[in-house]
């Protein structure tokens, strides 16, 4: 018998709502409909006709005709979640483990970077409440993540009680065939380039100082922030070595254009840094966040280099603990070593094959009704 799936998203996270409808349009006794905020359908391409927009209330449609529900984000509006999860089944993302269910306060020191981000906070935890109501999650009983640390990590926190939570599997490989036959070699930052997520000034140290025995172009693909990246980046520019070029962007990329750029990619460098925060509350990457780049190495089959402190997610990878790593790195990084490492990868391509991602997928919700 066929089972309906409700998957809501008020909020943020569009690009997930993508692998979602990629996986569920080709599973079996599984149909699904999407509900999701204006702000969101404006941003979602691979779905048109799929989704109902929400503007107000997720109690517009009727729940009764579905047997699960899926909060793809719980960040905010709260109240609005709080009956559904009462009435049917409800698997929950979380995203951010200290924020939404470790119950941290948040550094106020955050609140006053600008007068913008003042106002920002202000309205989140005075006026909605954010603090208080986040507790609704407690009331779920279906927990998801998105990798397996997080998944060890939430069960060690006092709230958890023992809940059921799984990892859910959405990153595939949805483009393997990585060429060589390129001028240089292409290393890409992927996603917004901001000093809040990335290390920053460590790139920048590190461009200024290699000199690469091949051609390397570092391709920053993501809109850059205008003060700390664009200025720094001019006036280095003429301080590197011949054989290093670089490209970035000032406005957001579209999906189109961003997925083209990265199928180019030999090696996705993803200098993430150990400690965010979200609403003002600390978050630690690879211990209660993940970052995105994870999936951009699933999802277009490259090799990403990360900080020796984020934890594997069992895909191929390398790693570096300090600058001077770095150097060494890219200054003797040749094609013949960049092909050596997709050998490595190979395994990992079968086990995240679509056929394989899709079984799972299919199997956990089917498990969680």
């Amino acid at each position: 018998m066929e089972k309906k799936i409700a998957i809501i998203e008020m909020e943020t996270h569009s690009f997930l709502l993508e692998k979602w409808y990629t996986i569920l349009k080709e599973t079996e006794h599984i149909s699904f409909h999407f509900f999701v905020h204006p702000k969101v359908s404006d941003k979602i391409s691979l779905i048109p006709g799929s989704f109902i927009t929400v503007s107000e209330s997720v109690e517009m449609f009727s729940i009764e005709a579905f047997d699960l529900i899926i909060i793809n984000t719980l960040h905010r509006n709260f109240e609005k979640f709080s009956s559904l999860i009462q009435k049917k089944p409800v698997l929950c993302l979380v995203h951010n483990l200290n924020f939404s269910y470790n119950g941290k306060v948040p550094k106020w020191r955050c609140f006053f970077e600008s007068k913008n981000t003042f106002l920002y906070f202000m309205k989140l935890y005075l006026k909605e409440k954010v603090a208080l109501r986040r507790n609704v999650i407690y009331k779920v009983n279906q927990l998801g993540v998105l990798s397996p640390y997080l998944l060890g990590n939430l069960k060690t926190f006092e709230n958890y009680q023992n809940k059921k939570a799984n990892v859910i599997p959405l990153n595939f490989v949805e483009y393997e065939n990585t060429t060589f036959e390129s001028e240089a070699i292409q290393v890409i930052i992927p996603g917004n380039i901001s000093s809040k997520r990335k290390d920053i000034g460590l790139v920048f140290s590190m461009l200024n100082s290699i000199k690469p025995k091949t051609r390397l172009n570092f391709v920053f693909l993501g809109k850059t922030e205008k003060r700390k990246t664009q200025k720094p980046l001019k006036k280095i520019q003429h301080k590197m070595h011949k054989n290093v070029t670089f490209e970035f962007y000032t406005s957001f990329l579209k999906p189109e254009f961003f997925s083209k750029k990265m199928k180019t990619a030999h090696l996705l460098f993803c200098p993430i840094v150990e400690k965010t925060s979200f609403y003002g509350v600390e978050e630690f990457y690879g211990k209660t966040k993940v970052s995105g780049n994870e999936g951009d190495c699933i999802s277009y089959g490259k090799i990403g280099l990360f900080p020796a402190f984020y934890p594997n997610f069992d895909w191929h990878t390398l790693s570096y603990q300090k600058k001077e790593d770095l150097i060494d790195f890219f200054d003797t990084l040749d094609f013949e070593k960049v092909k050596k490492e997709y050998k490595k990868l190979n395994p990992y391509l079968e086990k995240y094959s679509f056929r394989n991602v899709k079984h799972k997928l299919q199997n956990l919700l089917l498990s969680s009704l």
